[in-house]
């Protein structure tokens, strides 16, 4: 697309620096992600651990353009969401153990074959050594699904493809000073169901992932902080018909930093290789820049924008060379009412394959809070794709709704 070069720049540079010009609450946290001590759920404490029990009821409803998009025979279609889920974690003074649970079911109203359940159980757990150094673990188990419309999606799925993700991380932080040092490792297995539960062709999509990381960082003077990674992957896939078996190597540098007491930037560079044993090789560097602005206690303001190359299951092709940016503003209009933007921008170009996608989200939110244990949510979301085939743009608008519990 001839377009692609002026809409990567411009993006960037708008996600970047020029939309914080315009618009940071605590350093380092949203404001939406901060209640106030009037509007905390405390949860329920049993023994040394607190159980926070959870519940989502919401109303969302789609229209779209294109027949590709969410809703793929119909112009408009609603569903009723609820997501039950329960947290607990420890309140010792060192070290840590916790457990994240949630449901997540969709009933749609007029096509019941797109009805889904979704949910995730995470055990994480946390080892103080010593003063300077702490061991990390977490192991879980996830059930997703993949809509009509999402960017590896084949054309001819008419119903939501099921995917489980089962993963186990382990990680080790030392300081030394004012260095420090992570390392890391860790295994996921990605399980694609298909359609209906049938092994089809998003069984060649299933793969185990095996990585090795590092990084060392250094804390310098006037809050800034150089940093080098380094990541090892080896992907294996379930049927040796898909020809994806791929080493990964990645490396990279960057640096984080303070602009003011009220504004905190991060950059990173590097190189990465994909060395396939089947497909062609692809490699390229990749950069990025991560904003966090807080020009008062009510306002916030983020950014990010960064370029990858992306696994894919299309034929032949080896990555994608992603470009991605977004910004997302909120501000606390009253005590207990908060009011939200989020842009969001992605490119996908498909290496050895005549495909060039562009994704464009809008969406705005208005958030309640009634008290400890309820809130309220609504928001409009409006999603488009372009691309150089015909048949995969679609355009679409999101009205949700929704309840939320915390107790």
């Amino acid at each position: 697309m001839k377009r692609r070069g002026v809409y990567q720049k411009l993006l960037i540079l708008i996600a970047v620096f020029i939309l914080p010009c315009t618009a940071m609450a605590k350093i380092g946290m949203n404001v939406n992600e901060w209640q106030g001590p009037d509007y905390d759920s405390q949860g329920i404490r049993a023994g040394d651990f607190i159980i926070i029990p959870e519940i989502k009821f919401g109303i969302d409803h789609n229209e779209s353009s294109s027949i590709y998009s969410d809703s793929h025979d119909k112009p408009s279609d609603m569903k009723i969401v609820m997501t039950p889920g329960m947290d607990v974690h420890s309140d010792w003074s060192a070290h840590s153990m916790g457990i994240d649970a949630k449901l997540k079911s969709g009933i749609h109203t007029s096509e019941s074959d797109k009805h889904y359940l979704d949910g995730h159980v995470y055990l994480n757990s946390r080892i103080d050594t010593s003063e300077h150094s702490l061991l990390t673990g977490k192991a879980g188990f996830k059930r997703m699904h993949e809509a009509r419309g999402a960017s590896d999606v084949f054309d001819q799925w008419d119903k939501p493809a099921l995917y489980n993700r089962t993963s186990g991380d382990l990680s080790y932080h030392h300081g030394i000073g004012r260095a420090s040092i992570t390392t890391a490792t860790g295994i996921v297995r990605l399980d694609c169901r298909g359609v209906d539960g049938k092994t089809t062709n998003p069984g060649l999509r299933d793969r185990n992932m095996y990585n090795i990381d590092a990084r060392l960082a250094y804390d310098m003077q006037l809050d800034v902080n150089p940093f080098m990674t380094t990541r090892y992957e080896r992907r294996r896939y379930a049927q040796r018909k898909a020809m994806r078996d791929a080493d990964i190597f990645r490396i990279g540098i960057g640096t984080g930093f303070s602009l003011s007491e009220k504004s905190s930037i991060e950059t990173w560079a590097g190189h990465i290789h994909r060395n396939y044993d089947d497909l062609t090789n692809i490699s390229g560097f990749y950069y990025g820049m991560s904003l966090l602005w807080a020009p008062t206690l009510l306002t916030s303001f983020q950014a990010k924008a960064q370029t990858s190359i992306k696994e894919t299951a299309v034929n032949d092709s080896p990555g994608i060379e992603a470009i991605d940016a977004w910004a997302r503003t909120d501000h606390r209009l009253t005590k207990n009412l908060l009011a939200g933007i989020n842009i969001n921008y992605n490119n996908n170009s498909y290496k050895n394959a005549d495909i060039n996608d562009e994704y464009l989200n809008f969406g705005t939110r208005l958030t309640y809070l009634w008290n400890r244990n309820f809130s309220m949510d609504t928001g409009h979301t409006y999603r488009k794709r372009d691309s150089n085939i015909g048949a995969r743009q679609y355009s679409e608008n999101r009205f949700d709704i929704n309840i939320n519990g915390q107790f």
